[in-house]
């Protein structure tokens, strides 16, 4: 990595992330006994270090970044996604009365609250669960606006 390049570090903050947003300010490489690249820098900074060449421990390939902004992130459906889901909830929803709709509605976001809460308690990723959560998000909020 370059100076000016960015590194991005997503931290669990609440239900969401805190996406931090930092700069590289020096890449380099050093020996495999350098204890300089731990110690502590002034201000928000973050250093990764790796081994090179690959698959030894020969040197050390260092990169020091300094911290930019924080924002809170959550990960953003594309258009496409969004198409996606709502094309499924229409095809679902074809051929059925007024009726019909207010009741699966009101039967799917129960199911979309029951499902939420199984992403919450399951055993993958933070970032997977928050995605899981954006899309059952924009499928209840679709039914409601179209449906209820």
């Amino acid at each position: 990595m370059d100076p000016g390049e960015q590194v991005w570090v997503f931290e669990r903050s609440g239900s969401g992330f805190d996406h931090l947003i930092f700069e590289v300010t020096r890449s380099y490489e050093t020996h495999e006994h350098d204890t300089n690249v731990v110690a502590n820098l002034a201000g928000k900074n973050i250093t990764l270090f790796g081994c090179t060449p690959i698959g030894t421990r020969k040197r050390r390939w260092i990169v020091q970044a300094k911290l930019l902004e924080v924002a809170e992130s959550r990960p953003e459906l594309s258009p496409g996604e969004k198409g996606i889901i709502e094309t499924f909830t229409r095809n679902f929803f074809n051929d059925r009365s007024d009726e019909e709709h207010s009741i699966l509605a009101t039967k799917l976001l129960k199911k979309i609250g029951l499902a939420k809460s199984q992403v919450n308690d399951s055993n993958i990723s933070e970032q997977l669960k928050l995605y899981y959560i954006v899309v059952l998000d924009h499928l209840a909020t679709f039914i409601k606006n179209t449906y209820q």
